[in-house]
């Protein structure tokens, strides 16, 4: 939540930090 500066969930399956992510255009889908 970028207004709360909280997060929502975590995403499981990386072993390092995550620097980028990118949503699909209808929001369903994100890679990072």
């Amino acid at each position: 939540d970028v207004v709360k500066g909280e997060s929502i969930t975590e995403l499981q399956g990386h072993s390092d930090t995550v620097i980028t992510v990118v949503f699909s255009p209808d929001g369903t889908l994100v890679v990072s």
